[in-house]
């Protein structure tokens, strides 16, 4: 059998897929963004309900409250978290409070087929001292089970695989700060979460290519068909395509480098494809069917010479 089939199989699929990873959020109930100085409130709230992006403010003479709550999803990864901030100035009078929440916000994950997926959190806090730390809470799977507090992982029970039974993840959080007892200060902080493929396809550099910075390949894990994104790209103004060979073997050769860096070319060039703006990077598609495999892939940019960009070796066990 011609290795290259399963390959190029895998190519024809990815094209023909449309499996994507998706996240929906909605609000349980309503959110309050509120600031109170003396007699003065003022207060921004997001009502209960679907909403995938919204932002709240709140603000008097002294005090200012925002939060900002965003989903994402693509082909490569999905996301979902929040900003919040608060600030007081030293002139607010005594007893003034900004506060966001409590409250929680409820993010559905679903993909068309039952993928692997690992999860990352992000967390971020630049609040001023005296500030009391932030209060954000993240139950995968809402089963009363949390497993990050304030972007730290405290439970490995997270579920590693998504389908059409959607997994729904809870996050719960709320932020205050008053006049006392620091007469000034910020709290920003920030938490998103991302959900990964789990493809089991990793993608290691075999060969240092002569373009320097002129050109560059990536090999990316994608949710379309346990598969990976490759794509490479020219950054020479007077050349900004590039052949991207795949090879499902390696033969090393020495291209004429005219007194630059080494250039080595090393796959088989079984398949070409251009890349450059505005061309799309490939999804190959990669089920167990043609698992386990292993190939090549290495771009070449003709500009004057051939340069060539790194050449990754990808592996899908």
């Amino acid at each position: 059998m011609n290795p290259i089939l399963p390959l190029s199989c895998a190519l024809a699929f990815a094209a023909a897929s449309s499996a994507q990873i998706s996240v929906s959020m909605s609000v349980p109930a309503p959110i309050d963004v509120t600031c109170t100085e003396g007699a003065v409130t003022d207060t921004d709230t997001q009502p209960a309900g679907p909403s995938n992006y919204f932002e709240r403010f709140a603000a008097t003479p002294n005090l200012f409250a925002a939060l900002g709550v965003f989903a994402f999803s693509s082909d490569l990864s999905a996301g979902f978290g929040l900003n919040m901030n608060l600030s007081r100035s030293s002139a607010a009078a005594p007893g003034a409070v900004a506060a966001i929440g409590p409250a929680s916000l409820v993010v559905d994950v679903t993909c068309p087929t039952t993928t692997a997926v690992r999860w990352q959190c992000a967390f971020e806090n630049a609040s001023s001292p005296g500030i009391a730390p932030p209060q954000i809470e993240v139950d995968i799977g809402d089963d009363g089970i949390v497993d990050y507090i304030d972007g730290q992982l405290v439970s490995l029970a997270q579920p590693q695989f998504v389908g059409v039974q959607p997994v729904p993840v809870r996050i719960t959080f709320s932020a205050t700060t008053s006049s006392f007892p620091q007469p000034a200060g910020v709290h920003a902080t920030s938490l998103a979460i991302t959900v990964l493929p789990d493809a089991r396809v990793t993608s290691t550099p075999v060969a240092i290519g002569c373009a320097g910075g002129g050109a560059a390949i990536e090999a990316v894990p994608t949710f379309l068909g346990e598969g990976v994104r490759i794509g490479a790209t020219s950054f020479i103004q007077s050349m900004p395509l590039v052949a991207m060979v795949i090879g499902w073997g390696t033969q090393p050769v020495l291209l004429p480098s005219f007194g630059q860096a080494p250039c080595l070319f090393v796959p088989t060039p079984d398949i070409v494809v251009l890349q450059g703006f505005p061309v799309p990077a490939i999804d190959i598609a990669l089920p167990p069917a043609v698992r386990p495999a292993t190939f090549w892939v290495q771009g070449v940019v003709p500009d004057g010479q051939l340069l060539t960009t790194d050449c990754l070796r990808v592996d899908a066990l």
